[in-house]
């Protein structure tokens, strides 16, 4: 018996058709929607110049000269944006550089296989045995990005009943295939969404049951002008853009659901304020009449204090001039 590996299909990804700009030591993404203007087969026709140039350009006749207007390939700027620059991640793909090939490409789902198997002995009889297991998912979360070019991801842990098997997911449009344990498989879920909050149902199967689970989540919003800001006011003819609004709908949801604790509380901090103003409106009054009725009592006690003592030396002198008239009028007598 022999076994031989036909086929090792990869699935139909439209981004595995991309095409690279490599340097020295840097790869990125190049847009397929433009081409170079210099255009040279292999490196070796490079250093030698033997390449074609493509160039766009509008001439218009100006007295007695012609002015031109070429479009500028602008390649550095593929290097400014860092989703461009390899190592970089799309959907279900990841690009990586390779120091024999140039660029990897890794895969991590949806690939299949085809096997011949070849037997030479006379095939008596044929047993089929099929696999009715019961796989089963729990809800999981989403994160991520949304309207970018990295998706968003989740971690599923898919459990069997009785052995390891592959289980089919499908979430509306997207499917995909995942090993399943009896301890659990965890694989990873890639997505592109185009709104910020996600809530799907799923199914999985790896038989004729079929088990539900729910993938939900708040996805960011991200997007970076990278460069010069200038370049976005100057006027050029084939100037594109890739800017992406945030899901508006969802900000209006969160201020629509937040907006009762938004009222109660400005409702209480303008309480707060009132009665602040009230009491340090009244307050003020109170505490000065509390001073003044103070100082008043502390200057009738020092008063009275002062009365007390000029009454006692007064006594006191009286009494020592009625006791020196007493002592001369017993020295007359005797």
């Amino acid at each position: 018996m022999e076994v031989t590996l036909s086929v090792l299909a990869t699935p139909p990804l439209p981004v595995l058709e991309q095409i690279f700009i490599t340097s020295s030591n840097r790869t990125a993404l190049w847009d397929q929607k433009r081409l170079p203007g210099l255009r040279c087969r292999s490196y070796e026709r490079a250093e030698q110049l033997q390449c074609s140039l493509d160039h766009e350009c509008e001439c218009l006749p100006a007295e007695s000269q012609v002015v031109c207007k070429c479009k500028d390939d602008e390649i550095m700027n593929t290097y400014q944006s860092i989703d461009n620059v390899l190592p970089a991640t799309r959907e279900q793909v990841r690009f990586l550089a390779h120091p024999r090939h140039g660029v990897m490409t890794k895969i991590n789902q949806d690939v299949s296989a085809e096997i011949i198997v070849n037997v030479k002995e006379a095939i008596d009889d044929s047993i089929t045995e099929v696999t009715d297991d019961i796989c089963t998912i729990e809800n999981t979360h989403l994160v991520g990005c949304y309207q970018c070019s990295k998706g968003a991801t989740t971690a599923v842990k898919c459990t069997s009943t009785f052995q390891a098997v592959t289980a089919e997911i499908e979430c509306g449009e997207d499917s995909f295939t995942v090993p399943c344990s009896p301890s659990g498989q965890i694989s990873q879920l890639a997505f592109l969404m185009e709104n910020a909050r996600v809530q799907m149902q799923c199914t999985v199967k790896c038989g004729s049951r079929v088990n539900f689970f729910e993938v939900t989540g708040i996805l960011k919003y991200v997007h970076k002008l990278h460069g010069n800001p200038m370049v976005y006011v100057q006027q050029k003819h084939n100037k594109t853009s890739e800017f992406r609004w945030p899901d508006v709908n969802h900000i209006v949801d969160i201020y629509l659901q937040w907006y009762k604790s938004l009222l109660c509380t400005v409702a209480v901090v303008a309480l707060a304020l009132l009665l602040t103003y009230m009491y340090v409106t009244t307050a003020c009054g109170r505490i000065m009449r509390f001073f003044l009725c103070i100082i008043a009592r502390i200057l009738a006690c020092v008063w009275k204090t002062v009365q007390c003592m000029s009454s006692f030396l007064v006594r006191r002198v009286c009494l020592s001039s009625n006791g020196t008239m007493k002592e001369k009028g017993l020295e007359k007598l005797l």
